[in-house]
């Protein structure tokens, strides 16, 4: 039994596409896994697919269904194959299907089962009614009843929906016929006395379970007083502590108000000083003067700097005090919140709490692309192909001009050809009009002939080439009809949150060790958005002979569309050539937030081994710390719930989130919706000379705005009567406008596949509880693991000692001053 698709991939827009179904009878095809499919016979092992599931890109589904006596009514293979986008064609005509789904089947089956049902129930009242297990044979209806005997058994015949009397029988039928429940009732008796004594066994290990438990209770109670006893303990060392620091910053402030006290000493001095110039000034010391008042402003200078010191001083050590005293407790808690969380004062314990906030990311293009590589890769297959929305040169292009069919048209003007090397001839003759990269002129409009990347130095590769308008070349987009996207041509994915994962590293990023030729056999690092990381590594003797630059970083960005890497050396790294101590040099790169990296440590040109003079090397945020640290890591992978299983955020800031309190305890706050158009009741509006068709259907919105909406086909705008957007007139309803939409039934054909996304009145839906990360040192980087990266927001406990000893440096970095 096969499903295998004919004459080559499927394209949106095709018509008459059939599948070869061998050794089935019919073959149901839908858009999705889920709703109503379309039944198609099978003639000649050929199933047509319906015209409509090719009016949009995507999946197309189908099943191969079989009817016989052996296996019933049953699926017995399923086939998927992608429709490839394309535009429109304007001679496009389809043949609608008729559409036999299997709910139909079913209400057809259902209505046969009911029907059975009903005559067996009817069968069995009337056998019921007198017979009470008399060995009857059910005739077909309207037949003359029989009787017979088989043995001491009398065998009656009973047409359908008759009925059997009592009083027909004889005596010796009627005993025969109570023997069964005879029988029955013994079995019982034995039955019940069986259960009694089961009862009695599960009383005694009931009572055998109960003591055990008590004895368990009364040693859980022993062992959690013995626990508390001992936080006690810790807690009174912990506050007996924390008073010396106190009583220690109450000697700087005595101290520091001794301070001001000398300079208001100094300050009255000063003023003595001043009234003596002005006396010697009144007796006519000239030569005098101009010393005397230098003198006093620079007493008073010193003086007010010496107060205002000495204010600000005791005005820290009184602002410490509040928030350490008598509530010191606050002090030892903080919170942060980013992509990537880096802090640096983080007390050896489990985190006090989890926010992770919904993300959304989706590409919007101007429509300046103008060149159509979906076209392109169409006209010439073997050459050219389109992946992951990008153009992909199979082959180089080495074609004779005259063989190459035409693309499109440029109008007259200045264009940009970037991301490939290009050759653009004319249609007209094959007149050379650009050759590589950069800027061409048309002085008409011209009919072209491309080929596209005809010097790469291997095959197949994947080029984000970009013809666009302009003098200079600009940041590449997809192309998208000249158009800008998204739109119902050119929908745009929109990629959520669905698996996050906490992650919780130390001060050393760098997962795996160096051998000793300096390169690591493994992945070393992998992060959201970092452009501050320093590798550093202890050198005990002479380790840059020979290799004078020091060792390479080389990064490897990984792809999971195709499973293949992308490598490159980001350049070598400058090092200090010290002997014992740590050296160290910033990494030249910035990670993405792009699906993972992959790098390693290479010598690349050192000689005789020399780095076995160099170990602990660590990779770290910001300047590398002279303390070498090991790797240590923590995660939490959360669950969502299938009823909303994503965490998403609109424009205009509402999202998502999921919090985890002290205890592990997770909760998912829902705000935003995804919502199915296709699937919703709509009411369709025709347009006219004046406005667009348009479709609505009511969704209470909790904040009705343009931002408070977005869709993967529409762009969205707080309103319009144009064609191609998306908006919430009111709070109860959605409103898209579409001109493609002549009716209710096709606008739910062409709304197949698009996306909305809605803000919401918030759902709160618990996940269970989870065991609280720790942070493992007193620097840790905190990220969530995800399809796109969010915002990651924790509580945290705090270090006394760093925070007293950074207060401690800054009051005598103050005092010195």
């Amino acid at each position: 039994m096969t499903l295998d698709i004919m004459d080559g991939d499927l394209w949106q827009w095709d018509t008459g596409r059939e599948v070869e179904a061998a050794g089935c009878e019919q073959v149901h095809f839908a858009k999705s896994t889920a709703g109503t499919c379309y039944t198609v016979e099978v003639a000649g092992n050929k199933a047509k697919i319906p015209d409509e599931l090719l009016q949009a890109a995507g999946r197309v589904y189908a099943w191969a269904y079989i009817t016989d006596e052996t296996y019933g009514g049953c699926t017995r293979i399923e086939a998927l194959w992608d429709v490839k986008r394309r535009a429109k064609p304007a001679e496009y005509v389809y043949e609608p299907s008729d559409q036999r789904t299997i709910k139909d089947a079913e209400t057809a089956r259902d209505e046969a089962k009911a029907a059975q049902k009903a005559a067996e129930a009817a069968r069995d009242r009337a056998i019921a009614a007198e017979v009470k297990g008399a060995r009857a044979t059910t005739l077909a209806p309207g037949s003359d009843a029989t009787a017979a005997m088989e043995g001491n058994m009398l065998v009656v015949g009973v047409p359908k929906g008759d009925a059997l009397r009592y009083s027909d029988l004889t005596a010796e039928q009627v005993a025969e016929l109570k023997k069964p429940a005879t029988d029955a009732a013994a079995e019982i008796g034995k039955t019940n006395e069986e259960y009694k004594a089961m009862l009695t066994e599960q009383a005694k290990d009931f009572g055998d379970a109960q003591r055990a438990r008590t004895e368990s209770y009364t040693d859980a109670e022993r062992a959690r007083d013995k626990a508390y006893t001992k936080a006690e303990t810790d807690r009174n060392a912990a506050y007996n502590e924390a008073e010396g620091k106190r009583q220690a910053a109450e000697r700087v402030r005595g101290e520091t108000e001794g301070g001001r006290k000398s300079a208001e000493t100094g300050r009255d001095t000063a003023e003595k000083e001043r009234v003596e110039a002005e006396a010697k000034r009144e007796q006519g010391w000239t030569d005098l003067k101009a010393e005397a008042e230098k003198s006093v402003s620079d007493a008073v200078e010193r003086a007010d700097a010496a107060s205002k010191a000495a204010t600000k001083a005791v005005a820290d050590v009184k602002a410490t005090e509040a928030k350490l005293y008598p509530v010191a407790e606050n002090v030892l808690k903080d919170t942060a919140k980013d992509t990537l969380i880096h802090v640096d004062d983080a007390f050896p314990s489990s985190l006090l709490g989890i926010e992770i906030e919904g993300a959304t990311e989706q590409v919007t293009t101007a429509g300046k692309n103008l060149l159509d590589y979906f076209k392109l890769s169409k006209l010439s297959s073997s050459i050219y192909a389109v992946e992951n929305e990008n153009l992909k040169v199979l082959a180089i292009d080495g074609r004779a001009w005259g063989t190459v069919p035409t693309l499109m048209t440029l109008k007259a003007g200045t264009y940009c050809a970037s991301g490939a090397y290009f050759e653009i001839r004319s249609a007209s003759d094959n007149s050379d009009i650009f050759s590589g990269k950069g800027k061409f002129t048309l002085n008409k409009d011209t009919e072209v002939k491309v080929k596209v990347g005809t010097n790469l130095s291997s095959y197949p590769g994947v080029v984000k080439a970009q013809i666009e308008m302009g003098n200079m070349a600009t940041a590449y987009e997809p192309y998208t009809g000249g158009k800008p996207s998204p739109s119902p041509d050119f929908p745009q994915e929109i990629k959520v949150v669905e698996n996050p994962t906490i992650k919780i590293l130390g001060r050393n990023l760098m997962s795996v060790g160096v051998d000793e030729l300096g390169n690591s056999a493994n992945n070393f690092y992998m992060s959201p958005q970092i452009d501050r990381l320093t590798l550093s590594f202890y050198a005990e003797n002479d380790w840059w002979t020979g290799n004078p630059n020091g060792p390479r970083i080389f990064i490897h960005e990984y792809y999971p569309s195709n499973g293949t890497y992308s490598a490159q050396a980001v350049g070598v790294l400058e090092f200090s050539k010290e002997i014992g101590k740590r050296v160290k040099a910033t990494i030249p790169f910035k990670s993405k937030l792009t699906d993972k990296y992959e790098g390693y440590i290479c010598s690349r040109g050192c000689f005789d081994g020399v780095y076995k003079n160099c170990h602990d090397f660590m990779i770290s945020f910001g300047d590398a710390n002279e303390t070498y640290s090991d790797y240590v890591s923590a995660e939490s992978a959360l669950i969502l719930p299938s009823e909303h299983p994503y965490l998403a955020k609109l424009p205009d800031g509402k999202a998502d989130e999921i919090r985890v309190d002290k205890d592990g305890n997770v909760e998912l706050v829902a705000r935003v919706a995804r919502v199915l158009p296709s699937e919703q009741k709509i009411v369709f509006v025709p347009g006219d000379e004046h406005s667009a068709s348009y479709i609505s259907f009511n969704f209470v919105n909790d904040s009705a705005s343009k931002l408070s909406v977005m869709s993967n086909a529409y762009e969205t705008i707080i309103w319009t009567a144009k064609s191609g957007y998306v908006y919430c007139p009111q709070v109860s309803n959605v409103v898209i406008r579409d001109n493609r939409f002549t009716s209710e039934e096709q606008a739910k054909k062409l709304l197949d596949g698009v996306v909305v996304y809605i803000a919401v009145k918030p759902m709160r839906y618990p996940l269970g509880k989870i065991e609280m990360p720790k942070a493992q040192d007193s620097i840790v980087n905190v990220w969530t693991d995800a399809e796109i990266t969010p915002k990651t927001g924790i509580e945290y406990t705090r270090d006394v000692n760093i925070v007293v000893a950074n207060l401690e440096a800054a009051i005598a970095s103050i005092t010195e001053g």
